[in-house]
């Protein structure tokens, strides 16, 4: 494995994932993410990832993050909003997915997502 070969690193996370060696994934995962910042799906999964394996407040970070870098990626704003959703922070969730509706109108997801936020409230 090429230790800076981004590409290497997430195939090999995911393969670890499928294997259920879900710590050393999430270092493969990270460290494409880390390699290779100007790929969305590298951080997307590696936001996902850390909220897999419980780290609510680095996934939180990490989407966030993503969501900053690239503000088109439907994706990443929507696991954002459903971490943020899936721990109770609410109005952040909903701050998130008003803004993926103004950029996803006709999103059946965002819609549903929009729906389930204000039973929420």
């Amino acid at each position: 494995l090429n230790p800076t070969f981004a590409p290497a690193h997430h195939a090999y996370g995911l393969f670890l994932v499928r294997t259920g060696d879900y710590e050393r994934a999430f270092e493969h995962i990270s460290a494409a993410a880390e390699l290779d910042p100007s790929n969305s799906r590298y951080a997307y999964v590696y936001g996902v990832a850390a909220n897999s394996l419980g780290r609510v407040d680095d996934a939180v970070t990490i989407l966030n993050n993503a969501w900053i870098r690239f503000p088109d990626d439907m994706e990443i704003g929507y696991a954002l909003a459903t971490v943020l959703r899936d721990n109770d922070q609410i109005e952040s969730a909903a701050t998130v997915a008003a803004a993926l509706k103004s950029q996803f109108p006709d999103n059946p997801n965002i819609d549903a997502l929009l729906k389930n936020l204000s039973a929420s409230h």
